[in-house]
């Protein structure tokens, strides 16, 4: 059972709703590992690339599927054949794996800095408050002496 939840961005700052853009949009092509159902985490090899490639492929050739879902999984075959040609090249596997890296780490970092951000900016602002409250209290007593 997958479940799926919602994140509501308009709550969030605006520097972390540009960040989640950013990953949205480099999510346009889906991730290379998910489409053959392996793990990004795990030191898969090529044995294992190859037979998730060649059971995706079984699943959603264009020639076994029904004609009222070709289209779709023509779409579906070209992907998983990217993902294939990809993640079975050792060289474009590195490749693909470094530009994957530098997206989390840019919308983590960004996101991280946003809320230490957003910390800082509160604990200055009840700084400020405080340092009020003793400045007006002292006029007040200087007033009343």
């Amino acid at each position: 059972m997958e479940v799926s939840l919602q994140l509501n961005t308009n709550s969030l700052p605006k520097a972390m709703q540009s960040a989640m853009s950013v990953k949205n949009s480099c999510k346009v092509k889906p991730n290379f590992y998910q489409l053959l159902s392996l793990s990004s985490e795990d030191n898969v090899g090529f044995h294992e690339i190859k037979k998730a490639y060649r059971s995706k492929a079984l699943e959603f050739h264009p020639d076994v599927c029904p004609p009222s879902s070709r289209a779709e999984s023509s779409r579906r075959f070209m992907e998983i054949r990217e993902a294939y040609d990809t993640l079975s090249d050792p060289h474009s596997r590195r490749m693909y794996d470094y530009k994957m890296s530098l997206v989390d780490s840019l919308f983590y970092e960004d996101a991280r800095g946003d809320l230490s951000n957003k910390v800082w900016e509160t604990q200055l602002s009840g700084l400020q408050k405080r340092s009020l409250d003793k400045l007006d209290k002292k006029k007040k007593k200087n007033a009343c002496a």
